[in-house]
């Protein structure tokens, strides 16, 4: 009977241990993407349509005078690096910035929101490791309808 009762306990306590392996079907969790932290500028590309006029596209990837890496902060608060080879030195301009829901919006730090080249609005698409912010500007001059639609792309640096 003790031979029986022992032999009843162990398999218990076999089974018991191998049962409570991890069930290998349940996903791992995914890391929350973010806008936060730094980015850079590898792609960018302009799209200018005139009335009258074919669409006239220009397209500059990443080289040493189309470097700028931008710093997205919590506080809402941003930091554009450009570098400036004529000076041969890195320059930093202050902005703002809001990102929520596809939406956009950054602005350089006393400009005014109106301001051409100071302002950006438009949409975003964000991945872990791709950042890419649209935007479509339409002027009227001189009774002429203009649109111009920027797409810039960046990416997490490679460290």
């Amino acid at each position: 009977m003790k031979i029986k009762n022992l032999l009843l306990l162990t398999l218990a306590i076999a089974v018991s241990f191998t049962s409570c392996s991890k069930n290998e079907n349940v996903k791992p969790k995914e890391e929350a993407v973010s806008i936060l932290g730094e980015w850079e500028l590898y792609a960018a590309e302009r799209e200018v349509t005139e009335d009258g006029k074919d669409p006239v596209v220009t397209k500059e990837e990443l080289n040493k005078d189309f470097l700028s890496i931008f710093t997205f902060k919590a506080d809402g608060t941003a930091i554009l690096k450009s570098y400036d080879e004529e000076k041969e030195i890195w320059e930093e301009e202050l902005h703002t910035y809001e990102a929520k829901d596809g939406v956009f919006k950054l602005v350089e730090d006393g400009a005014d929101e109106n301001e051409s080249g100071y302002y950006t609005k438009g949409t975003y698409e964000l991945t872990k490791d791709q950042l890419i912010l649209k935007q479509t500007i339409t002027e009227e001059y001189q009774g002429k309808k203009s649109v111009y639609k920027y797409t810039n792309k960046l990416r997490r640096p490679k460290k």
